[in-house]
C-alpha cells in the first residue's frame, strides 16, 4: 500500500508531462508542410516561344524556341513540331493566332482563326503532346461560323481562363464599324470544341474606335 501511494504521484508527473510535451509533435508537422510548400515554390518553369512559319505554296511549319533556363533558346530545328512540306495548309489565312492550355493537361497548345472566305470563320487548335510536336485537330476545328462571321474584322485577340473551369479560353475584340466594338468570347470544354457566347459578346459599346487597338493581354488585373 505505501509503493502505491509512492508510485501514484510519479504516474500523475508522468502523464502531465506527456500532455504537455504532445502539442511539440503538432508544430513539428506544421514545420515540414511548411518545407515542402517552400520546395514547390522554388521549382521554376522556363517558358518557351513558338511561331507559326509560312513558306509559301501551303507549306506550313510550327517552329519552336525551348527555352535552356541559362539566358538562351534553342532551336528545334526549320521541320517544326508541326509541318506541311508537301502544301495542304495556307498558313497566311491565319488570321490571328493565340497559345493557352486548352485541355488543361499542363502543355500550352495553339489555336488561331483560319478565314476561308465570304464569312466562313474556323478555330484551328494544334494540341501540344507533351514536348516534342503538335497535333493538328483536323481542319473542321474546335468551332466554325458557315457565314457571317468576317475574321477580317477581328482586330485582336487573348487568352485566359475566363470562367475559371481550369480551361484556357479565347476572346476577340471584333470591329463592327463606326467605332463600335465588342469582345466576343469561345470557351473551350477541355476536349473538342470552343463554344461561342453569341455575337452580343461579353462587353459591347458604341465610341470605342477598335482599330486604335495595339494589342490584348489577359491577366489577373483586379477585382
Amino acid at each position: 500500500m505505501k509503493l502505491y501511494k509512492i508510485l501514484l504521484p510519479v504516474f500523475m508527473i508522468i502523464l502531465f508531462m506527456l500532455l504537455i510535451i504532445r502539442p511539440v509533435k503538432i508544430n513539428s508537422q506544421e514545420v515540414i508542410s511548411d518545407e515542402t510548400d517552400t520546395d514547390y515554390n522554388e521549382v521554376q518553369v522556363f517558358e518557351d516561344i513558338a511561331s507559326i512559319f509560312y513558306y509559301g505554296n501551303g507549306d506550313t511549319r510550327i517552329h519552336t524556341w525551348i527555352n535552356s533556363g541559362n539566358k538562351s533558346f534553342k532551336y528545334s530545328g526549320s521541320n517544326g513540331w508541326f509541318s506541311t512540306k508537301k502544301g495542304g495548309y495556307e498558313g497566311n489565312k491565319l488570321l490571328h493566332s493565340v497559345s493557352g492550355d486548352w485541355n488543361a493537361d499542363g502543355y500550352t497548345d495553339i489555336a488561331g482563326f483560319y478565314d476561308y472566305g465570304q464569312g466562313v470563320t474556323r478555330i484551328h487548335v494544334w494540341l501540344n503532346n507533351g514536348g516534342t510536336s503538335f497535333n493538328y485537330q483536323r481542319s473542321a476545328g474546335w468551332w466554325e461560323s458557315t457565314r457571317g462571321y468576317d475574321a477580317k474584322n477581328i482586330v485582336s485577340i487573348s487568352a485566359g481562363d475566363y470562367n475559371g473551369d481550369g480551361y484556357d479560353d479565347i476572346a476577340a475584340f471584333y470591329d463592327y464599324g463606326n467605332d463600335e466594338t465588342r469582345i466576343h468570347v469561345w470557351l473551350s470544354n477541355g476536349s473538342s470544341q470552343f463554344n461561342y457566347e453569341g455575337s452580343r459578346g461579353w462587353w459591347a459599346v458604341k465610341g470605342y474606335p477598335a482599330k486604335n487597338i495595339v494589342n490584348t493581354l489577359s491577366g489577373n488585373f483586379g477585382d
